[in-house]
């Protein structure tokens, strides 16, 4: 292909020669395109392709050659690579987009340039724009290339009557145009365009009465959790004290926490190791999906981890018999991890998977959605008087850049331990302990009645017996062995945790079972730490230390800490802390 600028034989009135620019293809591509560019042909400089300096106006003249030029080099190179036919290099140089529609812009380039839940959103932001000013068919660039102006103001016009009626919020109407300016924005950095396409300032806002989201406190959800009378019902529930728990999370978040994310309180990864969860040293590490923003997320024992353990049974029984649902449900052996998807890359399994949950929170709790979880969170911060800057980071929204880069460093330990006590502190004050017992007892109730499986409520790995795998469940305190389900045999059977080497703290754990069994009397400060789950050496350097035990669920190895427990009580125990000076706060 051979295109090139030359100046017409024709003279206009004034004396001027325009510029044409003519491509050649060959034979059956010869076309011809007038720039409507005028100059002097005695000051045009045909190897330079430019005007003198000599010319009138000749900076701003040269500047629009220069464009014309740009777009020949680029046209040319994806002629040249084929990604450009010979009707795409002439609208190309014209200035056109090289699709025929917006439509067919986000059906192509957006869709598998951007992801699945940034290429949906845009679509349904664009579609809702065409339908607000009555548009059916397709639009082009060009349309909003020649007069941006009176189409996003008749949009505006529209909308403006919808957020009077109250059947729009000014936040959505802003919605709609952030979209279509991230549209045009990224169609001019693929070169889909090659003019920017304008959009006045005064689209950018409404005024309108801020859409409230709704906030709720314990009593609310305990009511609702006494609603629960199948499965569906409690996991619906469920999610939403979860959400609640990880400090506002939303559906999207839920969906992708898995072992691979866990630290210990220094920030280190820490594999599998079960002292880790013992001792309440569990933390997440999450890039929030909305926004990007780095949370780090302590997972209380209890409530958060009991909580994902069970939620995970749930999911397990409901989800994994079903064969369009199987492959989405987490490995056994992942402690927190619920799903096997990444919302970004299928949003249409994503919504499959959520809209029952979605549905039932509506239809059966009073219109409660997942949103909420997060309001009220926050609310519950706000009532306890935290500071602006410390709810955001709470919830993981985009804090102020200056304090973020300059002046606090959320990745301190004391940063981190102001976190972890301001969440905790969210979780008593809201009452979390009595809504965990009653979820726990309401799902007790569930299965017993309807005579489901009790590992749904808590299990602790398969076990061979007798040639036989069975699975260990607690009975009303007592562990027993029962038979697997043959629909959930090849999900049980994947369990290694009770094989060696899974845990990559064994001797650590051996450690700590062998100082039950010591004499008192000859208790030593390791024995001593290692009971109560601190590092070495803190009983040297600390007089008053507090220690937390809790148990999600009575399984083998809670067994032994209330063993543990009932001991801490005992006189001998007791007697050989105060001679060394130590004060217990339990």
């Amino acid at each position: 292909m051979k295109i090139t600028i030359k100046l017409r034989s024709n003279v206009n009135k004034s004396g001027l020669q325009e510029l044409r620019i003519r491509i050649n293809s060959g034979r059956d591509f010869r076309k011809d395109y007038d720039t409507k560019l005028f100059v002097e042909a005695r000051y045009w400089q045909p190897q330079q392709l430019k005007v003198s300096n000599k010319h009138s106006n000749f900076i701003d003249i040269n500047r629009r050659i220069k464009e014309f030029k740009d777009r020949i080099y680029e046209a040319n190179n994806k002629f040249n690579i084929g990604m450009f036919g010979n009707t795409q290099v002439l609208e190309y140089i014209k200035g056109k987009s090289r699709f025929g529609s917006i439509d067919e812009f986000i059906e192509t380039s957006l869709k598998n340039g951007k992801s699945d839940v940034t290429y949906k959103d845009y679509l349904y932001k664009y579609k809702g724009f065409k339908k607000h000013i009555g548009r059916k068919t397709p639009m082009t660039f060009s349309e909003f290339h020649m007069d941006s102006y009176s189409i996003f103001a008749k949009f505006q016009t529209v909308c403006k009557q919808k957020v009077k009626r109250q059947e729009m919020s000014a936040s959505t109407y802003k919605g709609y145009v952030t979209a279509m300016k991230r549209i045009f924005s990224y169609a001019k950095k693929t070169k889909a365009i090659h003019d920017a396409i304008e959009i006045d300032n005064e689209f950018d806002f409404m005024i309108g009465r801020k859409k409230l989201i709704q906030t709720y406190d314990a009593e609310f959800i305990k009511r609702q959790i006494e609603k629960c009378t199948s499965l569906y019902d409690w996991r619906a529930i469920a999610f939403w004290v979860l959400m609640f728990n990880l400090r506002g999370f939303y559906q999207a978040d839920i969906s992708v926490i898995g072992e691979e994310h866990i630290e210990d309180s220094k920030q280190k990864k820490t594999g599998r190791k079960l002292t880790d969860y013992w001792r309440d040293n569990v933390h997440l590490f999450h890039p929030r999906s909305k926004t990007n923003v780095e949370m780090y997320i302590k997972l209380f024992r209890k409530p958060i981890l009991a909580l994902i353990e069970m939620l995970k049974n749930v999911v397990v029984y409901i989800d994994y018999p079903n064969l369009n649902r199987k492959h989405v449900v987490a490995n056994i052996n992942d402690r927190i991890k619920i799903y096997n998807y990444t919302p970004q890359d299928n949003m249409s399994l994503h919504k499959t998977l959520w809209k029952r949950n979605v549905v039932k929170l509506k239809e059966k709790f009073e219109g409660l959605t997942y949103k909420t979880a997060r309001k009220s969170y926050s609310t519950t911060l706000k009532k306890l008087g935290y500071t602006n800057q410390e709810i955001k980071t709470q919830i993981g929204q985009q804090s102020d850049a200056l304090l973020d880069t300059s002046y606090v460093n959320y990745n301190d330990p004391e940063m981190i331990d102001r976190i972890n006590t301001i969440h905790k502190h969210a979780l008593e004050s809201f009452g979390m302990d009595e809504v965990y017992e009653l979820l726990l007892a309401k799902l007790k109730d569930i299965v017993r009645a309807q005579q489901k499986p009790e590992w749904i409520i808590c299990h602790n790995g398969i076990h061979l017996v007798n040639g036989k795998w069975r699975i260990m469940v607690e009975t009303d305190g007592n562990m027993m062995m029962k038979p697997i389900d043959k629909e959930y045999k090849s999900y049980f059977l994947k369990d290694k945790r009770t094989t060696k080497g899974f845990y990559t703290d064994e001797k650590e754990q051996d450690a700590y079972y062998d100082s039950f069994f010591k004499p008192l009397d000859e208790v030593s400060n390791e024995n001593v730490e290692i009971r109560l789950g601190l590092q070495k050496g803190v009983l040297e350097s600390n007089k008053n230390i507090e220690i937390n035990i809790t148990k999600p669920h009575t399984t083998e190895a809670e067994i032994r800490l209330e063993e543990f427990e009932s001991r801490l009580e005992d006189y001998q125990l007791n007697e050989v802390l105060k001679s060394k000076g130590i004060g217990i706060k339990t």
